[in-house]
């Protein structure tokens, strides 16, 4: 199976650093012109920089995608540098660990704002102007295992990822008559060290992988290669569903002993 993206066009949210800016990088490698995104100026200079000296084909656009106006500017940036966009990667996040009593509303918004309302604005432009070019179109939503399961401290961000994977069913529903596929690629714990993010305290690490059958934390690569099939060819005939790449951690308890078999 040989997948590129020659002669599409591809915008990734939140691209200016971590996951999103490998994400971007993996489909220039595969030939794709892509716009990046973000909210910090010269973090989205330095990624852009970055990919410049390997391709041509990519821009970069400040924009805030948790407004209508924002996504607005966005979408017709796209437009005007590459003239279409084909697939849209749902990148933006916030993620944030407070104890449910000390969430004020302003974080809450954030999050919601961000991770979810941002997802929603940015699909519904993408989606507008693929059915209004006939040529269809392929959205990926970028959740988290954290969409089946919580923990402490996340009770805004967990909330946000799970409705957003009902979301991504909901535009399925929607935007199949159109050609428009929509899928999600949900992350367990991933160690974005290596691409200039935070890596993962080792304390939580240790009690993670006692969960995870394949005993470690996700490589970047891992999750990419979901999100690159999710976007091609081969996934045509795929929509409303979400993969998860994090090592069978959601599969269940990998520490609880063999149930002893029933009395009498």
């Amino acid at each position: 199976m040989v997948i590129d993206f020659v002669d599409k066009v591809v915008l990734v949210t939140g691209s200016s650093g971590g996951f999103g800016l490998a994400t971007a990088e993996a489909f220039l490698e595969l030939g794709a012109s892509v716009m990046l995104n973000g909210t910090k100026p010269q973090k989205l200079e330095t990624a852009l920089e970055g990919l410049k000296d390997r391709f041509e084909n990519v821009e970069a656009r400040v924009a805030d995608i948790s407004t209508s106006a924002g996504v607005e500017d966005l979408i017709d940036e796209t437009q005007q540098r590459f003239k279409s966009i084909d697939i849209l990667i749902n990148n933006a996040g916030i993620a944030q660990n407070t104890a449910f009593l000390e969430i004020s509303e302003t974080q809450w918004d954030g999050v919601l704002d961000t991770n979810l309302k941002g997802s929603f604005l940015t699909s519904q432009a993408f989606a507008k102007q693929a059915i209004g070019s006939g040529r269809g179109g392929k959205i990926v939503n970028i959740l988290s295992g954290n969409y089946l399961w919580t923990r402490a401290g996340s009770a805004h961000y967990s909330s946000s990822k799970a409705a957003l994977e009902m979301l991504t069913r909901s535009m399925a529903i929607e935007l199949g008559p159109h050609r428009i596929n929509v899928n999600g690629v949900a992350p367990g714990l991933m160690d974005l060290a290596r691409r200039g993010g935070r890596g993962p305290a080792q304390a939580f690490v240790d009690i993670y992988l006692k969960d995870v059958p394949m005993g470690r934390i996700g490589h970047v690569e891992d999750v990419t290669g979901a999100v690159l099939f999710m976007a091609s060819p081969q996934a045509d005939f795929i929509t409303g569903s979400t993969i998860l790449v994090d090592g069978g951690y959601a599969a269940g308890r990998v520490d609880l002993p063999l149930a002893p078999p029933p009395e009498g």
